[in-house]
């Protein structure tokens, strides 16, 4: 190496390295990029996690619904003013619902006309405490309707004994003012972004009160 090719090699490495303006906009671009991924990757894990979430707690709501739901149904019992009656997206039936009591403040029952039904926006559940009060005051204020779950559709079946073909079988309504179903079944079904229907549930919840029914037809 000359002694002048030495002295340029020993500038060149006392002078400071520099990028170029362009270098800075390319470095300034990859950084933006990397963040505006990792952004995006946060925003959308949080929003899934968002929306498993809220699913969850609707999902939990639904599931204490459907078991009031069949401690109504082994509630029902046969009466003439509050028949069963039944189709495949309704249901109504005389049941005991629970109150407290104004006088000792305990919690006690009393005869009801309770049901269930879907409709184009949700799941409902019906009550009316004092259908058979006296009271017509009572009557027209003590019904009350409340949603159960949204997006949701479903189905209701009924189990019966056809005495004629001496077998049991389901039925898509009930429309017999004297008798009671064997058992009642509920299929719900969630309804997603595509109004594509899933099986979400279901339940089948026998009638204790139907049993001397069966009973009395086996002894005839």
């Amino acid at each position: 190496m000359t002694p002048e090719t030495a002295s340029k090699f020993c500038e060149l490495r006392k002078s400071p390295t520099r990028f170029t303006f362009v270098e800075l906009l390319v470095g300034l671009t990859i950084f933006i990029v990397v963040v505006a991924a990792v952004v995006g990757a946060a925003s959308a894990g949080l929003h899934v996690y968002q929306e498993a979430r809220s699913y969850r707690v609707d999902e939990m709501k639904l599931m204490i619904a459907l078991e009031k739901f069949e401690q109504r149904v082994r509630s029902a019992e046969l009466s003439p003013a509050i028949p069963f009656e039944g189709t495949g997206s309704t249901v109504e039936f005389a049941g005991q619902t629970p109150f407290v009591d104004d006088r000792t403040g305990m919690l006690n029952t009393l005869p009801a006309r309770l049901g269930y039904r879907f409709s184009n926006d949700g799941f409902y559940a019906d009550a009316d405490p004092y259908a058979l009060a006296v009271d017509d005051d009572l009557k027209a204020e003590s019904s009350e309707s409340r949603r159960l779950a949204d997006n949701v559709s479903g189905t209701f079946r009924y189990y019966t004994y056809e005495v004629e073909s001496d077998r049991h079988l389901w039925v898509g309504a009930w429309d017999d003012p004297d008798t009671l179903p064997l058992a009642l079944e509920l299929t719900l079904f969630f309804q997603n972004d595509k109004d594509e229907e899933t099986a979400f549930a279901r339940r089948i919840v026998s009638i204790p009160a139907a049993l001397p029914q069966l009973e009395f037809v086996e002894t005839e």
